[in-house]
């Protein structure tokens, strides 16, 4: 063998125990993973979209447009807070959808308040001091454990209230803290009157139904 052909074999043996050296063994204990980084899938415009749908009430267009700016604006912020609290790609996903409708809901009930009809929602009925504070609340919000609470009644436009503290109307979804609380329902009817008592838990959706027999439908 000459000189030339022996480096040639001996470059072609290095190369292969480093290769071997670099290989991630197959086995490797689920411990042993780095930990999984929530990706924030959703898509501000279409978490909008879906909740027109859902409540047969339009978003004008230009409001459609701040509010995607300044949520997706905030997203890098709410991945990272999420991360730290270990969410799966499904579970932050689904939370964040909750973090836009949440908004939207918010919007919807001053206006019940403010104005005859809730059937539109234009650029005027989200101004920015107010996205901004809805925004800075959700990402304190996220240093702690959170979860979100779904309030649903028949008929709808019930009064809620979460912890003494008026909440709008039903039907409707919020970010909440981990966390005990009492959950009251009271419609125009004096017959829809509901309370509870719930643990919101980390990542988890808690629904509220009255009657209680809505959550069996």
């Amino acid at each position: 063998m000459t000189l030339r052909t022996q480096n040639l074999a001996l470059s072609i043996m290095i190369a292969l125990l480093l290769s071997l050296a670099t290989t991630p063994r197959v086995g490797r204990s689920q411990s042993q993973q780095p930990p999984q980084q929530p990706v924030l899938m959703l898509d501000v415009r279409t978490a909008v979209r879906q909740w027109q749908t859902s409540t047969n009430i339009r978003v004008a267009p230009a409001a459609e447009n701040v509010i995607v700016d300044d949520f997706s604006a905030a997203a890098p912020r709410l991945v990272a807070l999420m991360g730290a609290q270990e969410f799966t790609i499904t579970q932050a996903n689904a939370i964040s959808q909750t973090v836009v409708s949440g908004y939207l809901y918010e919007v919807r009930d001053t206006k019940l308040v403010e104005r005859s009809s809730p059937q539109l929602i234009t650029a005027d009925d989200v101004p920015a001091p107010q996205r901004t504070r809805y925004i800075t609340n959700i990402l304190e919000m996220f240093r702690s454990p959170v979860g979100d609470i779904a309030v649903i009644s028949r008929p709808t436009g019930a009064a809620i209230a979460i912890g003494g503290v008026q909440y709008g109307r039903t039907n409707r979804e919020f970010v909440a803290k981990a966390g005990a609380y009492i959950v009251r329902v009271q419609g125009t009817d004096v017959n829809l009157k509901c309370e509870r008592s719930v643990a919101v838990k980390k990542a988890t959706r808690t629904l509220v139904c009255c009657p209680e027999s809505l959550c069996a439908t």
